[in-house]
C-alpha cells in the first residue's frame, strides 16, 4: 500500500480508497524489470480482433506484470467508412429479403481503437500490412522494448527476425488444433458438419499453427448459424479467457504440445470450394452446404459469371436457375447478397 500511495500525485498520507481512478491507473502502469512488454498486431476489420483487442486492453490495465506498449494495425482506422457502408448495404439486403442480419456485423462496425486510444497506448498502421518490415523491427527493439507479442489475424507469416524481436509470441486461432489448422476454420466447421468449433491461443513459430497451446476452448454449433456469428461467439468466449492468457504470459507458462490428427485448410482450398465452373456438376445438397458455410459460390448462370448467395428448390425452368447433378432445379434468389432481379438490372452482383 505504501508504494501505491507514493506514486500518486500528492499521494503521501492519502488512502488508496480516496485516490481517483486515473491516479490508480497511473500507478498500475508503473513497470518493473520483470514486466512483460506486449505488442499486438491486429486486423480490426475482422470480428475476433474487434472483440479481443479492447477486452485485452481492459485486462492489462489492471496488471503490473504485463503492459500493452503498442498496437500495430493491418488496415487503417479510416477503413471504418467501408465497414459502415457494408453494414448499411447488408441491412438493405435484409429488407429486400435477399440476406440475413448477423450480430457480428454490429461488432465489426464498432471502432475497437477508440477503446485503447484513451489509455495512451501507441497505435501504428502497417501500410503494407507486413509486420516483418525493417522499420517495424527497429521500433520493437528501440522504441517499445518489446518482450512478447500477440497476433490477432495479421495474416502475414511472422518470420524469424520478427519473432526474435518480439520474444515469445502468441497467436489467436479460430479453430481447434491441430485438426483445424489454416484459414477459415469456422466456415470449415460448418461445412464439415461438426458439432463443436474450437479456438486456441498458441505460441508462434515460422510453421503455421503448430506451437504449444496456452488457452483453448470450443462452442457448440447452432443450427443455421452463419460463420460470422460463430466467429463472434468464439471470440466472446476467448475474451473471457484473456485473464488466464495474461497470467500465462506473465508466468512464462509452458502450455501443452499439440496432439491428435493434423488437418490443414489453405486459402487455395477455400477458393476451390467457392468456385464451380459448371453449376450442374454438384447435387442440390452440396450447393446448400457450400452456401450455408461459405455464404457465396462463384459460378456461371445463363452465361454470366456471378456470386450466388441464395438458392431455393423450385419448379424446373424458373429463372435464373439450373439443374443439379441429382436432377433438382435450383432457382438463384440472391447474387452477391442482392435479390437476383436487382442484379439482372445491373444494379449489383457479378461481372460479365
Amino acid at each position: 500500500m505504501r508504494a501505491r500511495r507514493g506514486c500518486a500525485e500528492g499521494g503521501i498520507g492519502v488512502s488508496p480508497s480516496e485516490q481517483s481512478e486515473t491516479v490508480r491507473d497511473r500507478c498500475l502502469f508503473r513497470t518493473t524489470s520483470e514486466t512483460k512488454r506486449l505488442v499486438v498486431f491486429a486486423d480490426i476489420g475482422q470480428i475476433a480482433p474487434a472483440v479481443l483487442l479492447p477486452a485485452l486492453a481492459d485486462v492489462v490495465a489492471l496488471r503490473r506484470d504485463v503492459r500493452l506498449v503498442a498496437v500495430y494495425l493491418v488496415r487503417p482506422v479510416g477503413g471504418m467508412l467501408r465497414r459502415f457502408a457494408t453494414r448499411g448495404a447488408r441491412r438493405m439486403q435484409v429488407l429486400l429479403g435477399s440476406g440475413r442480419w448477423e450480430r457480428a456485423l454490429d461488432v465489426v462496425a464498432a471502432d475497437p481503437v477508440a477503446a485503447i486510444a484513451g489509455r495512451g497506448i501507441p497505435v501504428r498502421w502497417l501500410p503494407s500490412g507486413d509486420p516483418n518490415a525493417p522499420s517495424v523491427l527497429a521500433s520493437l527493439r528501440e522504441e517499445f522494448g518489446a518482450s512478447c507479442g500477440l497476433n490477432l489475424y495479421c495474416m502475414h507469416r511472422f518470420r524469424l527476425p520478427l519473432l526474435a524481436a518480439l520474444g515469445r509470441t502468441i497467436n489467436y486461432h479460430n479453430g481447434a488444433l491441430p485438426g483445424m489448422r489454416g484459414v477459415r476454420a469456422s466456415n470449415w466447421s460448418i461445412y464439415l458438419g461438426h458439432s463443436h468449433s474450437g479456438y486456441a491461443f498458441h505460441e508462434m513459430s515460422e510453421a503455421l499453427d503448430d506451437g504449444r497451446i496456452l488457452i483453448e476452448g470450443e462452442v457448440e454449433l447452432a443450427r443455421g448459424e452463419s460463420a460470422a456469428d460463430l466467429e463472434l461467439r468464439k471470440a466472446l468466449e476467448a475474451a473471457a479467457r484473456l485473464p488466464a492468457l495474461v497470467d500465462a504470459i506473465a508466468s512464462d507458462a509452458a502450455g501443452r504440445g499439440q496432439t491428435g490428427v493434423v488437418g490443414y485448410f489453405s486459402r487455395a482450398d477455400w477458393l476451390r470450394i467457392c468456385r464451380v465452373d459448371e453449376p450442374g456438376s454438384l447435387d442440390a445438397g452440396e450447393w446448400f452446404r457450400r452456401i450455408e458455410a461459405f455464404l457465396k459460390v462463384e459460378t456461371v448462370i445463363e452465361g454470366r459469371h456471378v456470386q450466388v448467395t441464395g438458392i431455393r428448390r423450385t419448379r424446373p425452368g424458373t429463372r435464373p436457375g439450373f439443374m443439379t447433378s441429382d436432377g433438382q432445379w435450383l432457382q438463384v434468389t440472391a447474387i452477391a447478397f442482392w435479390p437476383a432481379w436487382v442484379s439482372r438490372l445491373g444494379l449489383a452482383g457479378g461481372s460479365h
